[in-house]
């Protein structure tokens, strides 16, 4: 999942922020139309959603990376049987 890269995007591509799978950003692109000096909130707002679809995409490669470990953490074994255990001796 590290070596994976994403790119969140917002505004329909006008923002664009791609990053590592562990979320380091490697670049900001922004489209020269979208630099309004009179707009910057509306700006800022749009680098917001574009870091969040980045970690939205990065939570869903992590899902899916450590798939058989939440399994088992959730008390299932990688084969999807319930897990067995001894009650008190």
């Amino acid at each position: 999942a590290a070596e994976q890269e994403v790119e969140g995007h917002a505004g329909g591509g006008v923002v664009r922020i791609r990053a590592t799978g562990t979320g380091q950003v490697l670049s900001v692109h922004l489209a020269p139309e979208v630099v309004d000096p009179d707009d910057v909130a509306m700006l800022e707002d749009l680098v917001l959603a574009a870091l969040h679809d980045v970690n939205a995409q990065l939570a869903a490669i992590q899902r899916e990376a450590m798939g058989p470990l939440r399994i088992e953490s959730e008390g299932k074994r990688a084969d999807n049987r319930e897990e067995v255990h001894p009650g008190p001796l």
